[in-house]
């Protein structure tokens, strides 16, 4: 017991004296690339599971990050003056045109929500004889329909706040 108490005693000394020293290590990490069957990549240093392949050659990451400096002044340094003028005429009619294009963008989501909630209704449709073996594979063609219905939602609310804000 004493032996534990003596090595534990010495390793904290030396923990703190290098703590208070100001010494500072570098973390080696050795970064690969990995992509799978459905073509996402994945950058880690730990080798993921089954399904994923290396692409490329991996680096090492060996120093660290620059320490941030602390700044007082967050703002940018420029200058109203050396922003170009806009007459409210002109800034006028830019909103206009951005309304239009965000108003055509809009009408363009909401077809292809139209769509693909369409496509989701005829997919919803009793499992075909291979999907029938694997249920999974209707799961994941149902599950990608409702993505894609999803996706056109978010969109067309995006739109729809960015059109409020110009008014």
């Amino acid at each position: 017991m004493k032996h534990f108490r003596r090595k534990l005693f010495s390793l904290m000394t030396c923990a703190i004296c290098l703590t208070a020293g100001g010494a500072s290590f570098t973390a080696h990490a050795e970064i690969c690339a990995y992509e799978n069957i459905d073509g996402k990549m994945l950058y880690t240093n730990v080798k993921p599971g089954p399904g994923w392949t290396k692409r490329g050659e991996c680096f090492k990451s060996i120093e660290p990050p620059p320490p941030k400096t602390k700044t007082n002044n967050t703002k940018s340094t420029v200058t109203h003056s050396a922003l170009p003028k806009v007459t409210p005429e002109q800034q006028k009619q830019r909103d206009t045109m951005r309304r239009q294009v965000l108003e055509e963008e809009l009408a363009v989501e909401s077809n292809l929500l139209d769509g693909a909630k369409n496509a989701l209704i005829i997919g919803m449709a009793p499992a075909s004889p291979n999907e029938m073996k694997d249920s999974t594979r209707y799961q994941q063609r149902i599950q990608q329909l409702k993505d894609t219905v999803a996706l056109h939602e978010r969109n067309i609310e995006a739109l729809k706040k960015e059109i409020n804000r110009i008014n």
